[in-house]
């Protein structure tokens, strides 16, 4: 297994962000979470599996309240603008058009971007024991909701990557209205993959919020002395970032 020390958070105590250079079993990714007033964008790339597992990616897992109740409904709008409240169970859905633009429950809304295999959303009631994890033993009993992208089953031919955003404390009515918002937001996140002259890689996440005149951005390995860094750019601010230095 590969070691890797790579790992932590920073914030100048309004905004932050987190990152981890992923190594577990066969699988390795390098991802992160950046946080902003109203949003957070989780990125990653690098993810490689040289098994036969099936690759796939959490985007929620929680307690949702009763299904009867405004909270506890479950809402989606497909990218040709239809609206669906969807029932409790088990859905998979393509990356193919009309895809899903956006889900929404209990006050939160989740975009997943970019390319998949899959998007399975899971919303039932569960029970389990908690055995499962440490050293306690009861059972727990809730309506569960569950997201998560399938990116395939490995072993992979080469990294993937992907883009999500969570946006709290949000209607599912004002979702819609703030959809330019986010989707310009979104344009302006991404992760790029960099060849130096020494044969390896650069790893870079960046995302701005040009409202707020904000970004972060995070480089995983230090750049070669014949490679050189890697740059982010934010159209939008109008910004351009140059590291050298992970971090």
């Amino acid at each position: 297994m590969l070691n890797t020390t790579f790992v932590g958070g920073v914030s100048d105590g309004n905004y932050g962000a987190a990152v981890m250079d992923t190594a577990t079993h066969s699988l390795t990714a390098k991802r992160t979470w950046h946080f902003y007033d109203d949003f957070v964008v989780a990125l990653a790339n690098g993810i490689e599996d040289n098994t036969r597992a099936l690759l796939q990616t959490t985007v929620v897992s929680r307690l949702l309240p009763l299904a009867n109740t405004v909270a506890g409904t479950l809402t989606l709008q497909w990218s040709n603008g239809t609206k669906v409240v969807l029932a409790d169970g088990v859905y998979s859905f393509s990356d193919t058009e009309p895809r899903v633009q956006w889900f929404h429950a209990d006050g939160t809304a989740w975009v997943v971007l970019g390319d998949y295999a899959a998007l399975t959303i899971d919303c039932r009631n569960k029970s389990g024991n908690v055995n499962r994890f440490g050293p306690w033993d009861f059972e727990l009993h809730g309506r569960m909701l569950t997201a998560a992208i399938i990116h395939g089953r490995g072993p992979t031919s080469k990294a993937l990557s992907y883009t999500y955003m969570m946006m709290p404390n949000v209607t599912v009515y004002a979702v819609p209205a703030l959809w330019n918002r986010y989707m310009f937001l979104a344009d302006s996140a991404y992760t790029l993959e960099k060849a130096q002259g020494d044969d390896t890689l650069l790893h870079l996440h960046g995302t701005c919020d040009p409202f707020v005149q904000r970004a972060s951005v995070s480089l995983f390995e230090d750049a070669s002395s014949i490679g050189g860094g890697a740059y982010y750019n934010c159209s939008g601010l109008s910004l351009s970032i140059y590291m050298e230095q992970a971090g």
